[in-house]
């Protein structure tokens, strides 16, 4: 006699396990319905033209656990209004992009909210980014994040330099971990602007390494898993070659999680290693993983 999970329908559908014997068995399942919500809030924003012809008069609503929902932005070609549709009733806060600008609203069961927003010019915050060996980083990506956790963001020139308009007075994150497989760790620098031009620049830290092998049940190397590490809010991911080796590089120090995917239909189950931690600018080699299936 097979024992059999049934999953139909939507993630909020229930799920059945019926002993199937060689014969037909008939699974009746009713699926629950999903929520519609039709609550809107319409923002009317003002903001300076040269920022909207850029893509950058945008918006962020989070909601009252103050976690990211929606984001929108200004038509380039002509609107004054960005909607945040869908919403169930509730408190949110609308931000402004990189702005410190930010307002509360409540939505009501299926109603719409209405309000109105500046967008501040600002100014211009800029810098250069240096490696860990001190030399310029081209095309590195700068982030910089404002106290209400939204973004503005650029990318170096080819002497290392960035730039970044539509700062205003408030404290930002200024943040960079170089350039894609950099073996450099994400650094950060903080700093509270006054309305006038800024200078920041960051030297990026060494970064740590986490190494180890991922092999099937009979001890045999496997190629192409992927491995994913993460650790707080840092996260990273490679795949393994055809020795089954895998390095993930440009890591902070710290304790991470490994866990290993297999993204081929009838490929291996997930497999899980220990925690490992790894110093700062240093190399640690990870216990082998072994696979099931």
């Amino acid at each position: 006699m097979l024992a059999a999970t049934i999953l139909v329908g939507n993630t909020l559908g229930d799920v059945l396990r019926r002993n199937l014997s060689g014969k037909t068995t008939k699974a009746n399942l009713k699926l629950k319905k999903f929520a519609v919500h039709k609550g809107k809030v319409v923002l009317t924003l003002k903001a300076p033209a040269a920022m909207i012809k850029a893509g950058n008069a945008c918006a962020s609503l989070f909601d009252a656990e103050g976690t990211w929902t929606r984001a929108g932005c200004l038509p380039i070609k002509g609107g004054k209004t960005i909607t945040f549709e869908q919403l169930p009733a509730g408190t949110y806060t609308v931000a402004l992009q990189g702005a410190n600008s930010a307002k509360k609203v409540t939505v009501k069961k299926n109603k719409t909210t209405k309000l109105s927003m500046t967008r501040a010019a600002g100014t211009t915050l800029s810098g250069k980014i240096t490696d860990s060996k001190g030399k310029a980083v081209k095309d590195a990506w700068v982030g910089v994040r404002d106290a209400n956790d939204t973004w503005l963001n650029a990318y170096t020139n080819s002497k290392g330099v960035y730039k970044v308009t539509g700062v205003t007075t408030g404290t930002y994150r200024v943040e960079s971990d170089g350039v894609y497989e950099s073996t450099d760790a994400l650094t950060a620098k903080s700093v509270k602007l006054t309305g006038k031009k800024a200078t920041v620049n960051i030297k990026l830290t060494k970064g740590s390494t986490l190494t180890g092998k991922v092999v099937n049940s009979k001890g045999k190397a496997v190629a192409g898993v992927q491995v994913s590490v993460y650790s707080g809010n840092t996260w990273a991911t490679t795949t393994t070659n055809a020795k089954g080796v895998y390095k993930l590089q440009g890591l902070l120090a710290g304790k991470y999680k490994l866990s290993t995917y297999d993204p081929y239909d009838g490929g291996y189950f997930h497999g899980m290693s220990s925690t490992k931690s790894v110093a700062k600018a240093k190399t640690a080699t990870v216990g082998t993983i072994k696979l099931k299936g």
